[in-house]
């Protein structure tokens, strides 16, 4: 996926409640010491496009997914790409496809 962001295959979109959240569940569900989590996320920050939110969006039933549906709509995000089931069970957002990984990567 890194190597497809740097070759500028997609646009990775993200914002800062978006960073905190993958910061935060690899340090506290996967308990990576934070010099791991630098070294794993820095490639990621350094080849995306950071979007700054203004709508605050409610719709989907595990409420920090929807930051990545505010994050999706701010950056006009043509898809999601995604492990997490109540984005993927969702299908499409506002015209945006909620693809798995695996998916994705079949199209990209």
């Amino acid at each position: 996926m890194l190597q497809l962001a740097e070759e500028r295959a997609f646009t990775l979109i993200v914002s800062a409640p978006l960073r905190l959240e993958v910061e935060r569940v690899l340090g506290g569900k996967f308990k990576w010491p934070a010099h791991r989590i630098v070294e794993a996320c820095t490639p990621f920050w350094d080849v995306a496009v950071c979007v700054a939110p203004t709508l605050e969006i409610d719709d989907c039933p595990d409420s920090d997914d929807n930051r990545v549906l505010e994050c999706a709509v701010e950056g006009k995000a043509h898809c999601i790409v995604t492990g997490d089931h109540h984005l993927l069970d969702m299908r499409r957002f506002r015209g945006i496809t909620i693809f798995s990984v695996d998916d994705f990567l079949r199209i990209a």
